[in-house]
């Protein structure tokens, strides 16, 4: 009688070793923006993402409807992301002239980014974060709570953070964040498939032990600690293979335009990851043939001069490129393979055509094929990324 009165799934979802793991995907992900040092006050999207996150919780465990939902989520948003705003200025300020000053300070940043002009007022910044995690952690967390959606409470903030990850050129080292962020995820995984198969087994009236629920969690965890230590510990390196070189190139292209026009709109920013782009290019223009400059070591290709591949036959290319390089140990390679690099290169530029490399869209895939075509010949570390210093096309 029981099982027949008994809902398939319940309606509610709500487990607290759940809800602590989802609070802490949240936390690593902000973290990872937070440690960029990107600008003053990232802090405010900390507690943007953790409020939100509560939030999300909250509603997704309470009896209230999906119509009761959005007001309430409309109602909080209006609050908290203004409120969070508004603690750059002093509280003795009035609150409309506060009110007004933000205003403006977005408009203006608004038609800056619209322009494609650098973006100097960190709160457009702030601003963009805030609302990005605001709406993660309070999606994520109403899913979970409400429907025990695992992947749909990890992959947007899981996504958000590999894009952070992307755009920042700090230490290596921070790619360990990101193991930590999987570890909780696999465990969060392993944690809602345990509370469905739950579900089943009660009405199936399989007896269930008390440290049933523990142990599948703690042998999740471990299994989730092995995957990664194995992940990251394979040799496994794809840049040899071109038929899969070439595929993530063409599934990148959208990508790349959007992620170098907003590198180009922030990078103004004061942080170190931020202005290491801005620097490791100026300063590599007055360099010698190979330098090392800073946190970054840069190494300087002598120009190339090739012709293009025209119906005329009349055009050529002149290319100066410095290649930033993840250590210090593959400049040793990279003297030791110059002809090598040089000839594969040539090639490269001269099976080119105007028509290849004439738009914006082209000049970014051609430095990213450059980028791979150079890690074809280093085993011990590998080319970060690439700079054009001089392009004429005559």
């Amino acid at each position: 009688m029981y099982t027949q009165v008994m809902e398939k799934s319940p309606s509610r979802w709500w487990d607290l070793p759940s809800a602590a793991l989802f609070m802490l995907l949240v936390l690593v992900s902000v973290w990872r923006l937070t440690v960029t040092d990107w600008t003053d006050n990232l802090g405010y999207v900390i507690n943007l993402a953790v409020a939100a996150a509560i939030l999300g919780l909250a509603l997704g465990a309470s009896r209230f409807e999906k119509r009761g939902v959005r007001w309430l989520i409309l109602g909080y948003t209006l609050v908290f992301i203004p409120r969070q705003l508004l603690a750059f200025y002093d509280n003795e300020i009035y609150i409309g002239e506060r009110l007004a000053s933000v205003g403006g300070r977005l408009l203006v940043s608004i038609g800056e980014f619209a322009a494609d002009k650098p973006v100097e007022d960190p709160l457009f910044f702030i601003t963009l974060m805030g609302i990005l995690y605001w709406t993660v952690a309070l999606f994520s967390g109403y899913q979970l709570a409400r429907h025990n959606n695992t992947l749909a409470a990890i992959l947007p903030a899981g996504l958000t953070m590999l894009v952070i990850h992307q755009f920042d050129k700090g230490p290596a080292d921070r790619l360990w964040i990101i193991a930590l962020f999987l570890l909780a995820a696999l465990t969060l995984i392993g944690r809602g498939k345990y509370l469905r198969d739950r579900i089943d087994w009660v009405e199936r009236r399989v007896q269930l032990a008390p440290e049933t629920g523990p142990d599948l969690s703690m042998g999740a965890l471990i299994g989730a600690a092995a995957l990664i230590l194995l992940a990251w510990n394979l040799p496994l390196d794809l840049t040899g293979a071109p038929a899969l070189e070439k595929k993530w190139l063409d599934v990148t292209q959208p990508w790349r335009g959007t992620r170098d026009r907003l590198g180009r709109a922030f990078e103004a920013l004061e942080g170190e990851g931020a202005a290491e782009r801005v620097e490791t290019f100026r300063s590599s223009l007055s360099l010698g043939s190979r330098a090392a400059q800073g946190s970054a070591t840069i190494f300087n290709l002598d120009p190339f001069i090739v012709n293009l591949q025209d119906n005329s036959g009349t055009r050529y290319l002149k290319l100066t490129v410095n290649l930033e390089l993840a250590s210090p140990s593959a400049q040793a390679e990279l003297n030791a393979q110059t002809t090598q690099i040089r000839d594969s290169l040539i090639i490269l530029l001269s099976s080119k055509s105007y028509t290849d490399i004439g738009t914006v869209e082209g000049k970014y895939q051609m430095r990213d094929e450059i980028v791979s075509r150079v890690n074809q010949f280093l085993t011990k570390s590998k080319v970060k990324t690439a700079y054009f210093t001089e392009f004429v096309i005559q």
